[in-house]
């Protein structure tokens, strides 16, 4: 299933526009909230883990665990569901590229890597974010620059939706 492009269907009132990435842990589309008229980001889980026992009770368990996080740093689930199927998140779209994009865009315009300042302003809020989550009792699994804007929220220039690698 996870082979699939859903661009073009409805996960209850969210339109799948664009398929933006796909990664171990799912696909990340540019959605549009009908209701609101709004753009966000809808991370489809894959259907292999929603045949393992138990796993809409662990899926609504962590998905509100994490909905609760309130955080300037961590980008906020505003819902979630499973519908024919298939198991979903939906965050607020930031747009922007990862830390990779980033680092990547400064190199080729020949700006090279981020200076010490930016550095230590990105690992502050990281950690802040990290620190959070983990006080909640919330684990992340964030190990590289691709994904570091993915669920930790840096500066607005430098955020993306969700992890899709």
């Amino acid at each position: 299933m996870m082979s699939d492009n859903l661009t073009g269907q409805m996960l209850g009132q969210y339109e799948l526009r664009e398929l933006l990435g796909i990664g171990g842990m799912g696909s990340v589309y540019r959605g549009f909230q009908t209701a609101l008229k709004r753009e966000v980001a809808v991370k489809v889980l894959p259907a292999t883990l929603a045949q393992q026992p138990g796993y809409i009770e662990r899926f609504t368990r962590e998905a509100e665990t994490a909905a609760a996080l309130e955080h300037p740093h961590i980008v906020p689930i505003v819902d979630y569901g499973t519908q024919r199927g298939i198991s979903y998140v939906v965050m607020r779209l930031l747009t922007g590229g990862t830390l990779a994009d980033r680092i990547n865009h400064s190199q080729v315009e020949g700006r090279g890597l981020p200076s010490l300042g930016e550095t230590a302003k990105l690992l502050r809020e990281l950690a802040s974010a990290v620190d959070y989550a983990h006080n909640r009792g919330v684990i992340t699994a964030i190990s590289r620059p691709a994904m570091s804007c993915s669920i930790i929220r840096a500066t607005p220039i430098w955020s993306i939706l969700a992890s899709p690698n």
